[in-house]
């Protein structure tokens, strides 16, 4: 099918999901609402296969600035959409209808801007069958120290980040902030998840992928004694914007360190695992905040992030021993 159909069929979707949800809401009809929000998320799926297009489309040693430049999309996105949503909530009879009928015309946007683009010269279904049955089983790609390592680092960061990020308005609330502070909070978060795209590429291609995993689970570290060591505004703003940073240097490490491991007879199978593997990851992480959060407060849920953080020190260790193994060997 191709990249290019797969996009154009995403934002058809994300058309209909728009449509439906606005038709739920002046309806009244949670299940058709439900129904909406689910084809959104459907939407958002095909989404997140862009960074993957923009690095198989450009020379593996700038990769990562293509997948950074991509994610940084989501600083217009922090801007633009809280904008639109208030523009358009109290338009109609029913407020909030036309907010998620302007999914629909964003992907309609999105609908042309795929539709012109050109897509590499397909091969035949002959090269494709030929490719396939020399293309490398997907237990053995996923066996590679790089492979695990890249989906360890997006899969942590990810669901680490998501994590706190959930908790953080409860545990706001708790220690008696307002619903505006939390908000203020937030925004700085995203900011901070964003933000230093616009460089974290330019970081890997200057040191390389695996210094950027590293410092990525070490600003993660910094955020979480930010947190445990006080509860004032100024630590849930600055520990909240290096979630975000730590965030983004794991998960723009991971994809790129990714986007090096597989052949481009592999990538489809490649990217749809790692991105299974680390959105079901994070939606465990994102159950088990308000379970943690009423058991063990604040704290308990910043503290469960510290074992997630160390196994991604342990398989990058485990990696780095292993390739001094084998340099050792080749040199004899």
């Amino acid at each position: 099918m191709g990249q290019r159909k797969a996009f154009l069929i995403g934002t058809i979707i994300g058309v209909l999901a728009g449509m439906l949800s606005f038709y739920a809401i002046l309806k009244n009809s949670f299940v058709l609402f439900v129904l909406g929000n689910t084809l959104i998320g459907v939407c958002q799926a095909f989404t997140q296969y862009y960074r993957f297009a923009a690095a198989d489309s450009v020379p593996q040693k700038i990769k990562g600035k293509a997948i950074s430049f991509v994610i940084g999309g989501g600083v217009v996105a922090a801007i633009a959409g809280p904008a639109l949503a208030r523009s358009t909530q109290n338009i109609g009879a029913v407020s909030f209808a036309y907010s998620f009928l302007s999914i629909s015309f964003l992907s309609i946007i999105s609908f042309l801007v795929n539709f012109g683009l050109k897509e590499k010269k397909r091969i035949t279904a002959q090269q494709k069958d030929f490719q396939f049955k020399q293309s490398r089983p997907l237990g053995e790609i996923m066996g590679q120290n790089k492979t695990i390592l890249a989906l360890l680092s997006s899969a942590v960061g990810y669901s680490v980040m998501i994590m706190i990020m959930t908790a953080t308005p409860l545990a706001m609330h708790h220690c008696g902030y307002s619903g505006d502070d939390s908000s203020v909070v937030i925004q700085w978060h995203v900011l901070g998840m964003f933000v230093p795209s616009f460089f974290t590429g330019t970081l890997i291609e200057k040191f390389g992928t695996g210094r950027i995993i590293l410092s990525g689970v070490g600003i993660l570290f910094l955020h979480l004694y930010l947190v445990l060591t006080g509860t004032d505004f100024l630590h849930f703003v600055s520990g909240l914007i290096f979630l975000g940073i730590g965030w983004n240097f794991m998960f723009v490490g991971g994809s790129t360190l990714l986007s090096k491991v597989y052949r481009e007879d592999e990538k489809e199978k490649v990217q749809a695992f790692h991105d299974f593997f680390v959105y079901i990851i994070m939606s465990i992480s994102s159950l088990s905040a308000g379970g943690l959060l009423s058991r063990w407060g604040c704290k308990g849920v910043n503290i469960a992030a510290i074992p997630m953080l160390l196994i991604v020190l342990g398989a990058f260790a485990i990696m780095k021993a292993k390739h001094k193994r084998e340099k050792r060997v080749a040199g004899f």
